[in-house]
């Protein structure tokens, strides 16, 4: 028989009629959820208590012997109240670790099936590409406990056709990390829980860990291979994609705690500008409501995560790569300003701008440009650098061409050699102002930038949003540190400003109340109120013009009717209909006839006997 709240939801549309099964329809099985939901009904008092149930598998968990048999003792009474039997062929009692759902659940935690480890280990060198599947299926039966699998096991799932000692290799690296598998822990209620993120050229990999008394232990690990469009991402979004596939994967785990994502780069910032677009703005949205904060990674404290280590991998090809810098200074009365442009592998431009707030010689502007372009390269993990700089001096000092005999700037070139031994290549040539003209137009351009930073003390109703948007900090109530979270996701931060997104795509900037009410004020009154006059206004205004006089004068000159000698000719026109008068009068015939002055007679409708009357009546 069909669940009755679920009989409508089977219905169909005939010629005469609605119908819908009271019975479960041909081909249509639930025997799983429904046998699932009789059990949850059962034991809904010791599920996730004391209790886990799947279906037709139970385990009944519990930390001491004398609260094991209490345990016991209320599961059976359950069973004897619903007439439910055991297989005594398929019950143990009393164990301290077992066989769960296909994983081995000790005291210790969770650990990998050893019968599926010992599949792998026993298997030979793939011969066939039917065996090269069957190994790729074990391996992701086990992807839980392998870290970095998509990427460790690439060989194996791209080259299906052909076994290579590239494949034989991590084959045998499989093994023997599955002599000895990491044992994975369950999360603790209401403990945070830590992200690593890793990267790779053609995957991405995550794991998820509890810290308990500054030791790390495993609790997932997530993998996947990157699919050939996907490869085409920037870093940051592979990054972000790393984060947003676990979030799909761990749902649960993000809903149900606190999640902490360990990463050296600027996902947070980057995942919060209101410029984004496409898929980084969807990733953004579906990421917001889960509350994630964002950490340094700072030291791993697992062995198991020694695979985490670098966040990012970097690939052959980025590593040959030469990143070009581009840097200027200036100085001006006003003050001095430097700018810089990086340009890394894929296309990557990069452009800064900085204004000094002391004042500085040209050649010092230039070293101070050519430090700041060191700093940021050195930031970017760029190696090989090549440098342009339209100051001759500044090059030929550095080169040793020219001695630096200024105090000042031999500290200022000593410190430049030092930035330059941190990376493996680095030249600095001499390039025409010409060819440096962009650069040289930012550096001046910052001259007469100013920043404006706000005070957070002057925020008034914006200080708590602003507090959590620039620092993490959150009220320490619960509910209103969520609330918090949940109303922060419409607010953005640039420029050391607060905007909110508004339901289109403008930002909407915000406002103090003293800033509100002087906006108000200047809309009213101010800058952007009124100037025009009242009349010129009123005569503008359609429900002010609506019952006003109407003017029914033609909206061209009147002609006059010019005559080549005296009573050359004679003239006549009716005019009307006119509002009638008293006597039904409301046509006029007009006439000029001899005369220095026109002549007129009102009339009734417009006849032939009137007109003739008339005609008589004047012209005789």
């Amino acid at each position: 028989m069909m669940y009755p709240p679920d009989e409508v939801h089977t219905s169909f549309i005939t010629d005469h009629a609605n119908f819908y099964y009271r019975v479960m329809p041909f081909d249509l099985k639930n025997a799983g959820a429904t046998y699932q939901r009789l059990m949850d009904k059962v034991f809904h008092h010791q599920i996730r208590h004391t209790m886990e149930v799947y279906i037709d598998d139970m385990v009944v968990k519990t930390t001491s012997v004398e609260g094991h048999a209490a345990d016991l003792a209320e599961v059976f009474n359950q069973i004897r109240k619903h007439n439910m039997r055991l297989n005594l062929e398929k019950c143990i009692f009393g164990v301290q670790g077992g066989k769960f759902l296909g994983f081995m659940i000790t005291s210790r935690g969770i650990k990998a099936n050893p019968e599926m480890c010992k599949a792998i280990i026993q298997m030979q060198s793939p011969q066939t590409v039917k065996e090269v599947q069957r190994l790729a299926e074990r391996l992701v039966s086990l992807s839980r406990f392998i870290p970095r699998l998509a990427e460790k096991a690439g060989p194996i799932f791209t080259l299906l056709r052909k076994w290579t000692g590239q494949c034989e290799e991590a084959f045998k690296s499989f093994k023997v990390f599955l002599t000895t598998p990491p044992v994975h822990q369950r999360p603790d209620h209401y403990a945070d829980l830590l992200l690593y993120l890793a990267v790779a050229e053609s995957a991405i990999s995550t794991i998820i860990v509890k810290e308990d008394q500054k030791v790390q232990t495993p609790i997932y690990f997530i993998s996947r291979v990157l699919q050939d469009t996907e490869r085409w991402y920037q870093m940051i979004e592979k990054l972000a994609l790393a984060l947003v596939t676990a979030a799909r994967r761990l749902r649960t785990y993000f809903q149900s705690h606190q999640v902490v994502v360990k990463t050296d780069y600027p996902i947070k910032q980057i995942l919060r500008k209101p410029e984004l677009a496409g898929r980084m703005i969807a990733w953004s949205v579906e990421l917001s409501e889960f509350g994630i904060k964002y950490e340094s990674r700072g030291p791993l404290k697992a062995q198991c995560l020694a695979d985490f280590v670098a966040e990012l991998t970097p690939t052959s090809a980025d590593e040959q790569q030469v990143w070009t810098l581009h840097v200027d200074g200036s100085s001006n009365s006003k003050g001095g300003g430097a700018s810089v442009i990086l340009e890394g592998p894929n296309h990557v431009t990069l452009e800064q701008s900085l204004k000094f707030g002391f004042k500085v010689t040209n050649n010092q502007a230039e070293y101070e440009a050519l430090l700041a372009g060191l700093r940021l390269a050195h930031d970017l993990r760029a190696r090989r650098v090549s440098c342009n700089n339209d100051s001759k001096l500044m090059v030929e000092q550095l080169n040793g061409a020219y001695q630096t005999k200024d105090t000042l700037l031999q500290r200022y070139s000593h410190l430049a050699s030092q930035k330059i031994s941190s990376f493996d290549e680095f030249t600095i040539h001499h390039v025409p102002r010409e060819q440096n003209a962009r650069v040289d137009l930012l550096s001046k351009l910052s001259n007469d930038k100013v920043v404006n930073t706000n005070d957070s003390g002057d925020l008034g109703w914006m200080a708590s949003i602003w507090k959590y948007l620039k620092e993490g900090t959150l009220p320490e109530d619960k509910d209103e540190a969520r609330k918090m979270i949940v109303r922060s996701t419409k607010f953005v931060i640039v420029g050391d400003e607060l905007f909110k997104r508004g339901i289109s795509a403008p930002l909407l900037k915000c406002m103090a109340e003293p800033q509100a009410m002087y906006v108000i004020e200047e809309i009213h009154r101010g800058i952007c109120g009124m100037h025009s006059g009242a009349c010129s206004m009123a005569t503008r205004c359609k429900e002010c013009q609506q019952f006003g006089n109407a003017h029914r004068q033609p909206p061209e000159a009147l002609h006059q009717m010019m005559s080549s000698w005296p009573f050359a000719q004679s003239g006549m026109d009716i005019l009307g209909p006119f509002s009638p008068a008293k006597g039904q009068l409301k046509f006029l015939i007009v006439e000029e006839a001899h005369r220095s002055y026109p002549a007129d007679r009102p009339l009734r409708p417009i006849f032939g006997k009137n007109n003739y009357f008339y005609l008589t009546l004047n012209l005789n």
